[in-house]
């Protein structure tokens, strides 16, 4: 909010910036901060200002960077943590249902309120949000791709015997 090009659009327009807009950032880029457009396109032919175009002009403005830092945090945000927020259960842990018999590989698939195999893993923002996720006293969070062995070697540390038999 504190480039510029913001705060002149917000001046004309009498409104806040919406970052999270297409409409308001292709006006903001494109007309307040004079960048030229990448020649990416929409479906409906507006030009695009997804994360491919803010790629390309990223090295043209400092703004740009700026607002694809918003995007990875705003879907962080909206994807996972306030999910877990919303779904803590009342003796505060969160939960979800891990499924044997849905897939054909023998792995696990997860559903429920929220996917916990779909957490960012890798990366400054994986970290943040996986660090959310914490075992209670006494317990171990055991974190692991569960192919093959990994499966019979979650069995054994879990000592499900049926799981062994199986796998």
């Amino acid at each position: 909010y504190e480039f510029d090009s913001v705060k002149r659009y917000e001046a004309d327009m009498g409104d806040k910036f919406n970052p999270g807009s297409p409409v308001q950032l292709r006006k903001v880029l494109f007309d307040y901060e004079g960048l030229t457009p990448t020649g990416i396109l929409t479906d409906t032919g507006e030009i695009s200002t997804n994360s491919e175009a803010l790629e390309q002009l990223k090295d043209k403005s400092p703004l740009v960077s700026q607002i694809a830092e918003y995007r990875r945090i705003s879907k962080l945000v909206g994807t996972y943590l306030s999910n877990m927020i919303d779904n803590v259960d009342s003796d505060g842990r969160l939960r979800c249902n891990f499924n044997q018999h849905v897939t054909s590989s023998g792995r696990l698939s997860s559903s429920g309120f929220i996917n916990l195999q779909n957490m960012p893993a890798r990366g400054l923002y994986g970290s943040a949000v996986k660090g959310c996720v914490v075992a209670p006293e006494g317990w171990t969070l055991l974190l692991a791709d569960l192919q093959a062995a990994e499966v019979y070697f979650g069995a054994v540390v879990s000592g499900d015997e049926a799981a062994k038999d199986v796998f």
